[in-house]
This record gives structure tokens, sequence and C-alpha cells, in this order.
């Protein structure tokens, strides 16, 4: 938006095959700056994000403390506020499976006047499932990942990120949680019927059998936080095909 320095903050590990897509995309709607943080032990995104002026790409190892690994997440984004509040107007911390979306009649510039209203906004989540993918299809997230799944939370019954991490206005505040910052209120009410009427992220939770189970096993997701058998949660209609899921390779 013209005027305006709007950032993406991002930590990322092993983003190789989704990365490009997701930058492109965020470029388009108006992005003007993307900071992506490599977690220590992820393979470098060089090769990716040498192409672009706007994409700066930085190793967590050099940005925080790492002696604080429980909450390096959290670090960041601060350090990330404490260091760019001159330069960074707002700034969206989001991940790399989750992709900012509006309604056609909410513009940036609405999302900016609400926070600095309220010094930062949350954001919905939209949830998006597996669309029956067994084996990675190896094509862009958008296109593939194309059904919205209505998943419900026991906590979270809206189907929606209670926390979010927010849209921030960078001149007031620091982030008080990992996922909200210290004035934060949501951009809809989340007892609303439509959540879905301004601004919210289109979050890619599963992908395929295949990814989910790299995710869990080979990058290293924390399994305090997923299992396996989550995916079926997300993904109801694959439910049937779960003994046959459990004896594929790729998930040993």
């Amino acid at each position: 938006m013209e005027g305006f320095n709007i950032a993406i903050c991002a930590i990322l590990k092993d983003e190789h095959q989704y990365l490009k897509e997701w930058i492109d995309y965020h470029l388009n709607i108006g992005i003007n700056q993307i900071y992506l943080y490599e977690d220590i032990t992820s393979q470098t995104h060089i090769d990716i994000t040498k192409d672009y002026d706007n994409v700066h790409l930085m190793s967590m190892g050099d940005f925080i403390d790492m002696d604080n690994c429980l909450e390096k997440q959290y670090d960041t984004y601060n350090k990330f506020i404490e260091v760019y509040r001159d330069t960074i107007d707002y700034v969206f911390f989001i991940d790399l499976d989750e992709f900012v979306d509006f309604a056609d009649d909410y513009t940036m510039e609405d999302l900016i006047n609400q926070c600095n209203e309220w010094d930062s906004v949350l954001l919905p989540w939209k949830h998006y499932g597996a669309c029956g993918h067994i084996d990675n299809p190896r094509t862009d997230v958008v296109p593939t990942y194309h059904t919205h799944t209505d998943i419900k939370f026991p906590k979270n019954p809206n189907g929606c990120k209670l926390l979010s991490k927010a849209f921030v206005n960078m001149k007031v505040g620091r982030m008080k949680h990992i996922h909200y910052h210290t004035h934060s209120k949501p951009i809809v009410p989340w007892d609303s019927e439509n959540l879905y009427t301004k601004c919210w992220l289109n979050h890619y939770i599963t992908k395929s059998w295949e990814e989910w189970c790299n995710r869990l096993f080979v990058r290293g997701q924390n399994m305090a936080l997923r299992k396996v058998d989550d995916f079926f949660l997300y993904n109801p209609d694959m439910i049937p095909l779960k003994d046959k899921l459990y004896s594929k390779e790729f998930y040993i």
C-alpha cells in the first residue's frame, strides 16, 4: 500500500517446495518486504530468496540468543519489532503454511485503520485439508488444496485461531505472547456466524499424508503440538484409508 512499509516476518525450516509460491503470493497482495529467519537446523533457502531484492533471509542463530530455545519464536518476533521499528510500519507474523486473504470489499487500508485503533489485529484461520492426496503431488499449494475444511477443535468451537499471530503496528508495544500483541483484538468477533468477512489466514494445515509424515518424522515437528492421528481430525474423509496410509514407507 502506497505510503506505508508493510512486511511479513516468518520463521521457516526446509520449506523449499513451497517458498517461491508463498513469497510471490504475498508480494502480489501489497507486502513490501519479507523477512525470513531460518531455523538453525534448516537447509538454506538462499537459492530461492536470492532472486528477490525485498526478501531478506537470515539465521535465527544470528538474530536471537539461542540459549533460550523454548521461546525462540517469541524472542524472534520481539527482536524484529525492536530492530525494525523505525523502518517498518506494519508487519504480519505468520507461518509458511498461512496465506493472508481479504474479502472483496475489504482492503489493506481498512486493516491498517483497525490496527491503528487496536495496536494489532488477530486474524481467524480458514483451514484447508489434504483434499484426498496421499502422495506429495509437488504442485502449488493454493490450487492443489482448494477445499475449505470446517474443523472444530475442543477448545476452539469456531475453527479459528484464537491466539492468532497478529498484524502489528510496529510503533507500539511488544509481543506479549508467541501469538498475540500487547493490545490485540480479533478483527471479527470469534462468535461471529461468518469469520471471513474482512481479513483472515488461509491455513494449509496438513497438505498430503506424505507431507504430514515428513513434517513429523523428518523435519521434526513438536510432537507435543501435533500427533500422527491429528491428520484424520483435519481430514475425516480419509479415515477409511487409515490402514493403507499407515503401511506407506514414508510413515516410518
